[in-house]
């Protein structure tokens, strides 16, 4: 004989009932967090991106160093003060001068940048890179605006010879000389060589001096989120008075910066040897920049969330070297080893507050290589 089947009683459903509530609360609890930090994530990625893509700018500028320089040219086309205090090279003559931060900058050397030429570099339509002269006449012009006409008579050309000698500067429709030249149009408002006034300029011809740095000043106001101790990465030129033009900000929220070049001293192509500052004991002249400079690793360590988090510790979580191999008040970013076996640390400084780890940060690494303007 059959039995009917027993449902649950009144105490059991009460039972299930809190498990499942207590369940899917814990389910609930894990979602929403897993969707904050991923919202958390991408926001901050979304910023570092940004400020990545901000670079774009300081890579074209370092890739384009010596751009129309002679080969005869005496100053440094390319230095880099790495804030030590122990040099006194053009870069950190510079960085004294505009009161970088840190001390640290970097000083590049060309004739063209991108600024207003009268025949725009933004514009590929009114834009140009070089032209040419076979003796008599413009032979060919990259891109030409007005051919001789008003754009190319408001600019100068600096002239170079088929050696990449100087042979003078005039406007573009006009070499200096009765032999083949190639002319590289220059920023009439940047272009100065009063070397011995500003280390920026040049010496022996015009030229305009790029600087890079970083400062915090009272024309710009950054971002509300940036912590004490960043600051904003500025890039100046020089103007055709042997001053400075005005700064232009690029990025924000930088706790630090700095530069490390691979340099291949023994000739077989390869990088053997790391240096932090330029001109040192292998790079004294720009023969030996063309000859030796391989690639040149640019590291930032960037705020990259808007708001502290009291559980959240940066070097713990990210496993960053902190205060360690770098000493006190330093962040490991990277070990270049030399061929020798020398091993250097790439250290970059984090803001001295106890909250400065409640944040995340984001280091970023950029390498450029293929310098091929280098005269």
């Amino acid at each position: 004989m059959s039995h009917p089947k027993k449902g649950f009683t009144l105490v059991e459903l009460l039972i299930a009932l809190v498990l499942f509530l207590i369940i899917g609360s814990g389910v609930f609890w894990v979602v929403v967090k897993v969707l904050q930090s991923i919202a958390s994530t991408a926001g901050e990625a979304k910023q570092t991106t940004s400020i990545e893509l901000n670079t774009d700018w300081l890579i074209f500028d370092l890739k384009h160093v010596g751009y129309g320089i002679a080969a005869t040219e005496p100053s440094l086309i390319l230095s880099f003060c790495n804030g030590s205090g122990s040099s006194t090279n053009d870069a950190c003559r510079v960085a004294n001068d505009i009161g970088a931060e840190g001390g640290k900058a970097l000083l590049l050397k060309e004739t063209t940048n991108i600024a207003d030429t009268g025949c725009s570099s933004y514009d590929p339509d009114f834009g140009f890179g070089f032209v040419l002269w076979n003796g008599t006449n413009v032979v060919y012009q990259e891109t030409p605006c007005d051919v001789c006409g008003i754009y190319r008579n408001s600019i100068k050309c600096v002239w170079l010879t088929t050696k990449r000698l100087y042979n003078g500067t005039d406007i573009c429709c006009n070499g200096t000389a009765s032999a083949p030249l190639v002319g590289y149009p220059i920023d009439n408002d940047s272009a100065c060589d009063d070397y011995s006034s500003n280390p920026a300029c040049c010496s022996d011809q015009n030229c305009t001096g790029i600087v890079w740095y970083l400062k915090t000043t009272s024309t710009y106001t950054p971002i509300t989120h940036c912590l004490n101790e960043t600051y904003v990465l500025y890039r100046k030129t020089t103007s055709s008075d042997g001053g400075f033009e005005y700064a232009k900000p690029v990025s924000d929220c930088i706790a630090d910066w700095t530069i490390w070049f691979g340099l291949d001293t023994d000739g077989d192509g390869k990088v053997d040897t790391w240096v932090n500052e330029i001109p040192n004991g292998y790079i004294t002249a720009n023969q030996d920049l063309r000859q030796q400079l391989k690639i040149a690793k640019i590291y930032f360590l960037i705020q990259a969330s808007y708001t502290p988090q009291a559980d959240y510790d940066f070097c713990k979580i990210s496993a960053n070297d902190c205060d360690n191999k770098c000493g006190n008040g330093y962040i490991l970013a990277d070990q270049l080893v030399d061929a020798d076996g020398t091993t250097h640390y790439v250290c970059l400084k984090h803001p001295s507050s106890s909250e400065w780890v409640h944040y995340k940060w984001r280091i970023v690494t950029i390498p450029v290589s293929g310098f091929f303007d280098i005269p």
